[in-house]
């Protein structure tokens, strides 16, 4: 899925202009919540019910969302989220980047005109000239972000990056390294604060896989009595509860519920 790069041929982004009315209309068909505004989305958007999308969010390149997650709204920061997975009951704060662009360091030269000179009508100039075939370059490395992430405010998240399952980003960090389940990281560059629980928990946890169920099927849950948590999702699990697996939304789908305006 997440195999986009400059240099080849890419999809064009679609702008969607949410209203009021359109706003009734994919929640209640698509089960998705947004924000009222404008929307830039990609055509490998991939969405499961329910999430919520804030107005800030930029979803051009391939991008994932699972159910249960948030997407906060922001004023005026905005979000960058360029080719990235995301779990289910994540929470993403205000103003968070994800797998922006990057340039290639190692070469003669790390401005675009490198490997995407399609970018910009200056560089037309070189298009002309015996330029190397197949200069591609991964600008946009894929991040995986995995169940029950929390990213806090204004953090930046480097392409190629692996947040597993449970973690948290701290409010402005800068992640350029892998993420271990349950680890708390912040700083410049982010490193491991401590971990959320023991690790004979962190075990349980990853070996129950919870957030592959809608936690309304196991009744009052006490949020803050992990271990009881954990007894109470196997006592019903043992019963015979079932995994959530809602259709997942996709560019289409959204695109038939409102109208969508191409766009570069």
């Amino acid at each position: 899925m997440f195999g986009w790069m400059f240099g080849k041929k890419r999809d064009k982004p679609l702008k969607l202009k949410i209203t009021r009315g359109s706003l009734r209309r994919i929640r209640n068909r698509c089960g998705i919540q947004f924000e009222i505004g404008k929307y830039k989305v990609g055509p490998y958007a991939r969405l499961e019910p329910p999430c919520e999308v804030s107005q800030a969010v930029d979803l051009r390149g391939p991008f994932s969302l699972g159910a249960f997650s948030t997407i906060s709204p922001t004023d005026g920061v905005g979000h960058f989220l360029h080719n990235v997975s995301i779990g289910r009951y994540c929470s993403i704060a205000a103003g968070v980047w994800i797998a922006p662009d990057e340039h290639p360091i190692d070469w003669l030269t790390a401005n675009p005109v490198s490997y995407a000179p399609e970018c910009f009508e200056w560089s037309r100039r070189w298009r002309d000239r015996a330029l190397p075939k197949a200069m591609t370059y991964n600008a946009a490395r894929p991040v995986e972000i995995g169940n029950d992430v929390w990213i806090g405010s204004g953090a930046f998240i480097k392409g190629g990056v692996k947040i597993g399952d449970g973690a948290v980003v701290a409010a402005h960090a800068v992640v350029v390294k892998d993420v271990p389940p349950y680890a708390i990281v912040g700083g410049v560059p982010a490193k491991v604060i401590r971990y959320r629980f023991d690790a004979a928990t962190i075990n349980e946890l990853l070996e129950l896989k919870w957030w592959n169920y809608d936690l309304a099927d196991f009744g009052e849950l006490d949020w803050s009595d992990v271990k009881g948590c954990i007894a109470r999702i196997r006592e019903g699990i043992a019963k015979g509860i079932k995994p959530y697996a809602p259709k997942p939304v996709v560019s289409s789908d959204l695109r038939s519920a409102v109208r969508w305006i191409a766009s570069i």
